[in-house]
């Protein structure tokens, strides 16, 4: 197995093993064993736990801003990749619900630098990349422009996140993409130029 791939494969294992059993439960001894690995083969790619941890937050992180870019580059109407925004997002959260919910609740206090400032650096690849988006609705005279862009990709990405965190701790047994068209409704009735009427 390749060094990334045994890396990833390691990643993979604890991941799940935290969704079964939580942050605080789960043990290096657990992980080295289900990914079928010597304990100090797993510490010649993580430090600490909190070392894969911070490792598994990352990549996870990374994926979310990967699917995102592609959905953006895609060439369709705006609305359309909005959609798929949205949905992208609501229905990668359910995959990974249990996940973060250990993220929220139970993980250590991110001490490293270098996962800060990249994760601040995909925080500015994501309001980028759906400010473009933005801007191209507004081109297209979709979207109405009497509103500053970064303000309405911060109601896009609060309105996604408050659901998500809605829905995580007081209706976990309900769909996060069930939220879908609601969340919808709510975007394109305060950004879309056109007035009185169902536009959605």
């Amino acid at each position: 197995m390749e060094e990334k791939n045994k890396e990833d494969h390691i990643l993979d294992v604890a991941k799940k093993i935290i969704e079964e059993k939580g942050f605080h439960n789960t043990r290096v001894d657990d992980i080295a064993e289900r990914a079928g690995v010597a304990k100090g083969t797993l510490y010649l790619y993580f430090k600490s736990k909190d070392d894969l941890f911070s490792k598994l937050i990352e990549r996870e992180y990374n994926k979310v801003v990967a699917g995102l870019v592609k959905v953006v580059e895609l060439k369709d109407d705006v609305t359309s990749k909005l959609d798929a925004v949205i949905e992208g997002f609501l229905k990668y959260m359910e995959e990974n619900r249990d996940f973060f919910l250990s993220i929220m609740y139970e993980a250590p206090s991110i001490k490293k630098d270098n996962l800060r400032k990249r994760i601040r650096e995909n925080n500015r690849v994501i309001q980028e990349t759906l400010g473009r988006l933005i801007e191209e609705g507004i081109k297209e005279g979709i979207i109405r422009n009497d509103v500053e862009v970064p303000v309405i990709v911060g109601c896009i990405i609060g309105t996604v996140s408050r659901v998500i965190f809605y829905a995580i701790n007081f209706d976990r047994e309900r769909s996060l993409i069930s939220f879908k068209d609601s969340i919808m409704k709510v975007i394109f009735s305060g950004i879309l130029k056109e007035k009185g009427g169902i536009l959605w």
